[in-house]
């Protein structure tokens, strides 16, 4: 049988790190445009959303994580960022279906949860011009704005 040990007091440090994302953001006068919602385990990536002109640009932190383990929907004004990595084994395997050489661990700090982000933006998005890449651990999302929320520029004429 496999014990995973983890570190006693690992569920306190996560209320705190809860804690810290709750009022590091609470006086932050334009976190209020945009409504967020994490995963139920309480973990998820740290995200960045910055905006250009008529282009919102996402920065996610998914160290581990492949092009397969992450998802990226986006419905309405929704933008939904999820992700389940490929967790290891107590064993390892040389590349058949049989295991090798059994392992134990002994402690597992990295993060190997299933997550799910989902931030709800100010305006309406075009998903058909959103495009994602993944990068040394680093999700970029862009998400242009739809049409109708960008800004439009109107001509005055002397009457």
């Amino acid at each position: 049988m496999t014990r995973i040990s983890t570190h006693p007091f690992a569920p306190l440090t996560r209320v705190g790190s809860d804690l810290d994302c709750i009022f590091s953001g609470a006086f932050d006068r334009d976190f209020a445009r945009f409504e967020g919602s994490r995963s139920p385990r309480g973990w998820a990536p740290a995200l960045d959303v910055t905006e250009e002109d008529d282009t919102y640009h996402f920065e996610v932190d998914v160290p581990g994580f492949r092009l397969e383990d992450i998802d990226v929907t986006i419905e309405g004004r929704k933008v939904t960022i999820a992700g389940k990595p490929a967790r290891e084994d107590a064993t390892e395997h040389d590349g058949t279906d049989e295991p090798t050489t059994p392992r134990t661990i002994h402690l597992r700090e990295r993060h190997a949860d299933a997550f799910s982000r989902t931030v709800t933006m100010p305006v309406h998005v075009d998903a058909t011009k959103a495009e994602a890449s993944l990068s040394d651990g680093v999700l970029s999302l862009r998400v242009p704005k739809a049409e109708a929320a960008r800004q439009h520029k109107i001509e005055v004429r002397a009457s």
